[in-house]
């Protein structure tokens, strides 16, 4: 019985194998798209124009000001490492309130 199933088993280590490494390629990609999905989704309820910005890299974070009512081209403050994290939970934070949801980041206050 061992001796049958030792190449079905190596077959099975193999094809986890490769899964393993396909998903390490592909989840940046599958993470992209459904952020920019759920972004377009949410500028569409909004009435933000363009929503396909969303899957832009960069231009999809002038979509979050927007969400926020700020200037789009506060985006370039992001540059700035704690200035971009600053404005990141401000923005959350607004969004959130303007779909009338409770931020995560509510004890930021």
């Amino acid at each position: 019985m061992r001796r049958i199933l030792r190449p079905f088993l190596f077959l099975a280590a193999l094809l986890f194998l490769f899964e393993a490494w396909l998903w390490d390629r592909l989840s940046p990609i599958v993470g992209w798209i459904v952020v920019g999905i759920r972004l377009m989704a949410l500028c569409n309820a909004s009435g933000v124009s363009n929503g396909w910005l969303s899957f832009i890299p960069f231009l999809n974070y002038t979509r979050w000001a927007r969400l926020a009512g700020k200037n789009p081209w506060l985006v370039l403050l992001w540059i700035i490492p704690i200035v971009g994290l600053i404005l990141s939970l401000l923005w959350l934070n607004t969004i959130s309130e303007s779909t009338g949801t409770k931020s995560p980041w509510f004890w930021v206050y």
